[in-house]
């Protein structure tokens, strides 16, 4: 995975101006946090380069996914959430679940954490502003639960202290509120960072026991080793604009670093061209796909289906003879499969909706 520059530099001239702009706070995907976005492949690095040395698939590329130290042994691998059933792995390659259990209700947001300072790390649930947090990877109740912030703030997890306990965080536009314990009250601490469109991530990023802040900013990263106003310590160019980033300790050596989900470059066009289509983007459509697919995705979306039905996902692809892959397409709103797109290599954009075959759901 390249970028367009490879190498951390410090900064002294780029301080990330605390309290530059005020308004809502975009999405975070921060320490302790599902990842939800679309994409199955996995892009770690556990050095401050312009490159992954960890290419990882996981799972299905709809999956909402988690990081964390499970066992305890200091690296951080994947947990995916189905339900209320959290399936765990101790391995970064291809490997089996290690474990399975059940924690909340259907629909709860699950955040991660070491709640406990034992060194591994477990769930808690949000609901509204109330936070349950169990210390063991299996079936049961919470172990405790905290009250924190408002309902409709941006949720962080870290350790900001160096206590080795996880704590709550809420960001409000581009002020934080952290919390040093686990227990309902005021924030002990309240600084502006960065932008309120920045997004955020959360990470020790020099290995001294204390989560910090960083922003991302397209494909730049501005990582600060302290909760403070200041230049960013590190400034990094990773992946893509379009990426979903993660932050982890891949590697063990106590420091976080970063990692990118995206999807499979087959799964990526088939999916922009089901979007063009529902979006009635003709253009975009055309230069995805052949004359056959472009109206079949075009009748698909904006006839067969009045209105257009979205969301709507990819939700795995595979080889078909003829050196072809046939991905499914489903709508959140129906049970039954939209229908099949057919991929192949044109050697342009490297791959090429050639087909598509809709599916009745009545």
């Amino acid at each position: 995975m390249g970028t367009n520059r490879t190498t951390a530099r410090p900064v002294a001239a780029s301080t990330l101006a605390l309290g530059l702009l005020a308004g809502a706070s975009p999405p975070a995907l921060a320490a302790g946090e599902g990842n939800d976005d679309f994409g199955e492949v996995y892009f770690l690095n556990d050095e401050w380069t312009g490159r992954a040395n960890h290419e990882v698939v996981f799972s299905l590329p709809v999956e909402m996914v988690f990081m964390g130290d499970w066992d305890g042994n200091g690296t951080d691998t994947f947990a995916r959430q189905r339900g209320n059933v959290i399936d765990v792995v101790n391995l970064l390659g291809p490997t089996e679940f290690d474990l399975a259990f059940r924690f909340g209700r259907m629909f709860d947001t699950l955040y991660t954490g070491d709640w406990d300072g034992n060194g591994t790390e477990t769930f808690a649930v949000r609901r509204g502003n109330q936070y349950l947090m169990r210390n063991t990877l299996t079936d049961g109740p919470a172990d405790r639960v905290v009250h924190f912030g408002r309902a409709g703030d941006t949720v962080l997890v870290g350790d900001w202290d160096g206590d080795g306990v996880d704590t709550f965080a809420v960001r409000r536009g581009n002020t934080y509120f952290l919390r040093n314990s686990q227990t309902s009250g005021p924030a002990d601490l309240v600084v502006d960072y960065g932008r309120a469109a920045d997004q955020v991530v959360v990470g020790d990023w020099d290995g001294d026991g204390r989560d910090s802040l960083g922003v991302r900013r397209g494909n730049t990263y501005y990582l600060s080793d302290a909760i403070a106003d200041g230049p960013a310590e590190i400034v990094l160019d990773y992946g893509r604009p379009t990426d979903s980033v993660l932050v982890g300790d891949w590697d063990g050596d106590g420091d976080d670093t970063l990692g990118v989900r995206r999807p499979s470059p087959v799964e990526d066009v088939v999916l922009r061209a089901v979007r063009a289509a529902s979006d009635g983007d003709r253009p975009l459509l055309d230069h995805l796909s052949s004359n056959h697919a472009e109206q079949q995705l075009w009748y698909a979306f904006q006839s067969f289906y009045d209105p257009p039905q979205w969301p709507t996902r990819v939700t795995g692809c595979g080889p078909v003879p003829g050196g072809i892959v046939m991905c499914h397409v489903r709508s959140d709103d129906y049970p039954v499969a939209i229908g099949y797109a057919y991929a192949a290599p044109d050697g342009v954009t490297t791959w090429q909706v050639v087909d598509y075959e809709i599916v009745a759901d009545w």
